[in-house]
């Protein structure tokens, strides 16, 4: 219903997470630890653009991976 539930926002892609990782000097097993989620073999897969049940990963852990890459873009 519009206006009452409101879009859900976009998952980042593998390139943005790897980037962010990359300009934060964080090695994707430390990315897996910090961001509370998938295992980093999960994330390997997700940043190389192999299949991934993204829907399996928690909304919550979206919104870290969203406010990591957003810290590391300023």
């Amino acid at each position: 219903l519009p206006g009452i539930i409101e879009d859900a926002p976009p998952i980042p892609s593998g390139a943005d997470i790897r980037a962010a990782r990359e300009t934060a000097g964080m090695t994707i097993r430390k990315f897996a630890e910090v961001m509370g989620g998938p295992d980093f073999s999960t994330w390997s897969r997700y940043e190389t653009g192999k299949p991934v049940r993204t829907g399996s990963i928690a909304p919550d852990v979206w919104n870290r991976v969203r406010d990591f890459i957003a810290q590391q873009q300023k």
